[in-house]
């Protein structure tokens, strides 16, 4: 385990963990029965919805872990890195899900493109001699 000075723990270290392990998921999460009638969008919501309420719940949780630990209340420093990674994981969470959705409408546009040029491919006919 790192020592506690090393920059592992810095808020930008942490929250890059944090969303790395939660957004982990997606595929696992896209690939249950319950979400295979969903569009891409529709997944992708419904995971943003778990994931983000998921990362609240354990932000509290550690909170309240911290507070017992520390008498009852978090020193002004530690609320502070504590705020600190929540707003990073918040901007890298928001990141991740707009790229997720960025790359879905790209995708569904090439699949257009593909099909109007499909449309427009004329069939190479040739005649056959008849004897």
């Amino acid at each position: 385990i790192p020592a506690l000075s090393d920059d592992y723990y810095s808020p930008a270290n942490t929250a890059e963990r944090i969303v790395n392990f939660a957004t982990s998921f997606l595929g696992a999460f896209k690939g249950l029965e319950e979400n295979q009638g969903l569009g891409d969008n529709e997944v992708i919501d419904k995971f943003e919805d778990l994931i983000r309420g998921a990362i609240d719940e354990g932000f509290q949780e550690a909170m309240s872990i911290l507070e017992k630990f520390n008498g009852g209340a978090l020193s002004s420093e530690t609320k502070s890195v504590i705020d600190e990674t929540y707003s990073i994981v918040q901007e890298k969470l928001d990141t991740f899900f707009s790229a997720q959705r960025e790359a879905f409408a790209e995708m569904l546009e090439n699949m257009e493109e593909k099909n109007e040029d499909s449309k427009n491919v004329k069939p190479d006919h040739k005649e056959v001699a008849s004897n």
